[in-house]
């Protein structure tokens, strides 16, 4: 098994946050015609028209629990965090460095480890959550 870095992972989780989104979307748009079969299936009074409608219902149950479903995907992909690990960081004289995280993404990272970092005479130096 191969071991994905932070950005690949970010990738795949924006991937599947967007797909999530286009199965809500499409199954929405099919609920909404479902809803429509189904107030005419209700003209139907014959066996069959009452067995559609059975179906029909069915279907649009199936279609509701399918959008929570993605509710929920959705809610617990956004909730995902990342870990961040800066090292071996060596600024030159004057430099200013600035290793770790701004306050307003604190809640998207799961860890901060920052190691290892040289600066030169009269560097600034900035290290973890700024």
């Amino acid at each position: 098994m191969t071991k994905r870095s932070e950005a690949d992972n970010k990738a795949a989780s924006e991937a599947l946050q967007k797909q999530v989104v286009e199965w809500a979307v499409t199954a929405k748009a099919e609920r909404k015609q479902v809803a429509k079969d189904m107030a005419l299936s209700y003209d139907d009074e014959s066996l069959e028209g009452q067995a559609v409608g059975e179906q029909i219902e069915q279907q649009y149950q199936v279609l509701g629990d399918f959008l929570k479903s993605c509710d929920a995907m959705s809610k617990a992909i956004g909730a995902m965090r990342l870990n961040q690990n800066i090292g071996n960081v060596v600024s030159a004289e004057d430099a200013t460095v600035t290793a770790g995280m701004p306050k307003d993404v604190v809640d998207k990272v799961a860890m901060q480890r920052i190691g290892n970092i040289e600066s030169g005479k009269k560097a600034k130096v900035q290290v973890g959550i700024w």
